[in-house]
């Protein structure tokens, strides 16, 4: 190399080097991205100069906060929705902007309420419609009064990821020949520490999710008193794999299985209040299920062998339909619940009390307190 041409390079290097680190020039997606919050209040305003604090310089409702807020495909959006009734007069609140991680944080289940109308008798759509492609986290929030004439009272979920945490699922309808009165979807599902009930469908009254290539988790959850038309199913999935750990499924609140999907169930009651309705019931099921440290009333063998057995990985085939032959209450009450979800009472003497293990579920850790936060160690509610 010439002289004149070493002298060139070296310049030309040292001014690269000592150029400042520009974000902009880097990956848009990584480098833009942030955790942002937003607020929603009762008292609050629907305007440009709203929205980012709480109280009287909140939004005032929920559907003016997602159509507002910025770069929802990049962000991660919290949506901080005060304490207080969201009556959405029979206009459903619409999640359709690609949200790559949105969250609607409530208050707590037993104070932020979010309604398609004040009066359930009144009420004609379902309170959320998500379309596909949205990741929605709903937290601390109470769904209730929607009402159908297609899947999903209180939630039409899309293909995209679905959390429910902290919440209750209750008194929304769907009509006779549809598929679920609570929520619906065909994509990944996570449920936690919450609570459906009294919810009425045509098909399956609480939960529908059907998704080749999705999974459902349910932990620490109660169903129960949720009504179907054709069937007594609470929920229905037909996809590749099904984890249930430490819930029950109770007072018509059939889990209902298609497919070849697998199903993993661990510490966990499936029984209902009255006789005449499967606990577990199989369609046209193909898959194996694995249970352990779970109580049965009733295991549906017409379709599909029968996989859980007296005795056996700790399972218990109580051969009952009754909660009261289990000392479980039949209506539901707070229970003390840190997160202030319902669920039903395990009194002293039931057959459940540290009836449980701890070892982990099909690669899911055990929670070491139940739905109410209370050790599940000799616990009585």
């Amino acid at each position: 190399m010439r002289p004149f041409s070493k002298i060139l390079f070296l310049a030309t290097f040292l001014s690269l080097l000592f150029l400042p680190w520009n974000p902009f020039t880097q990956n848009s997606n990584t480098a833009l991205a942030a955790t942002v919050n937003y607020y929603v209040d009762p008292t609050g305003t629907d305007d440009g100069v709203h929205g980012d604090g709480t109280g009287t310089d909140a939004w005032a409702t929920i559907q003016y906060a997602i159509t507002n807020v910025s770069d929802p495909a990049t962000d991660t959006i919290i949506i901080n929705i005060a304490a207080g009734t969201y009556t959405t007069s029979n206009d459903d609140i619409a999640i359709n902007r690609s949200f790559t991680d949105l969250t609607l944080q409530g208050a707590s289940a037993a104070t932020t309420f979010v309604q398609s109308h004040a009066d359930p008798d009144s009420a004609t759509v379902e309170v959320f419609d998500i379309e596909s492609s949205n990741n929605v986290t709903f937290e601390d929030i109470t769904i209730r009064y929607g009402r159908t004439t297609a899947s999903g009272a209180a939630i039409q979920a899309g293909s995209g990821d679905l959390t429910i945490r902290d919440s209750v699922i209750y008194d929304n309808d769907g009509p006779a020949s549809g598929d679920s009165g609570g929520i619906s979807g065909s994509g990944n599902l996570v449920i936690e520490n919450s609570t459906f009930y009294e919810n009425d469908g045509g098909y399956v009254s609480a939960v529908y999710f059907s998704g080749s290539s999705k999974t459902v988790q349910i932990t620490n959850s109660t169903f129960f008193n949720n009504q179907g038309n054709s069937t007594a199913a609470s929920l229905y999935f037909n996809g590749p794999q099904l984890t249930v750990t430490n819930s029950m499924f109770a007072q018509n609140a059939e889990l209902l299985l298609q497919g070849s999907s697998d199903a993993f169930i661990k510490n966990s009651i499936l029984v209902n209040e009255s006789s005449g309705a499967y606990d577990l019931e199989y369609y046209n099921y193909f898959g194996t299920v694995y249970a352990e440290n779970t109580i049965i009333g009733t295991e549906d063998t017409d379709l599909a062998a029968p996989f859980i057995t007296n005795g056996i990985d700790g399972n218990i085939d109580v051969d009952t339909d009754t909660l009261a032959d289990l000392n479980i209450k039949i209506d539901a009450s707070e229970n003390g619940a840190t997160n202030n979800t319902l669920s039903l009472a395990v009194e002293a003497g039931s057959s459940a009390i540290d009836a449980g293990d701890g070892d982990p579920h099909n690669s899911i850790s055990i929670p070491t307190t139940d739905q109410t936060g209370a050790a599940r160690v000799s616990t009585v509610d």
